[in-house]
């Protein structure tokens, strides 16, 4: 069972061009990354934020209950 892999594809060296892509691309995945991370904590902040409001204001007045009645 399983898959075999051709070992040959991966042992060849990589040629000037074929590195430079690999290093270009290893870099705008980091900066990518980088944006991804900073949008995350910038949401996370603002969701921290609102329940920390929505707690405060739990505290501060009590929920009434409704009464419903039947007819």
């Amino acid at each position: 069972m399983g898959a075999d892999v051709d070992k040959r594809k991966y042992d060849q060296k990589l040629r000037s061009r074929q590195k430079f892509r690999a290093g270009v691309w290893a870099v705008v995945a980091a900066i990518r990354i980088s944006n991804m991370e900073e949008q995350w904590r910038n949401v996370r902040r603002i969701g921290d934020e609102l329940h920390m409001l929505r707690s405060s204001s739990r505290q501060s007045k009590p929920r009434t209950m409704v009464r419903v009645r039947e007819v």
